[in-house]
């Protein structure tokens, strides 16, 4: 997913807390934790540039990549 569309699926009136207050779905797009930080990240993920940083492949055998963030860290 890109950041454009990250943004948009902010948008499917989704149930958002934050802080214990419900937020409008239509607000999200104007907080910047959400929109312009979460965006970068979706964007940074499909940046040749980046994406090496941050992809691992997952452990499935089917090719794919998972963000580093969910990998469990190999101690060995």
């Amino acid at each position: 997913m890109t950041g454009t569309e990250y943004l948009e699926e902010l948008r499917d009136g989704r149930e958002v807390y934050i802080y214990g207050e419900r937020v409008k779905t239509s607000q999200l797009t104007r907080i910047p934790q959400y929109s312009k930080d979460g965006a970068r990240l979706y964007d940074a993920l499909h940046d040749d540039k980046r994406k090496s940083r941050l992809l691992l492949p997952t452990d499935t055998g089917n090719g794919g990549f998972t963000h580093a963030y969910f990998k469990p860290k190999d101690d060995g």
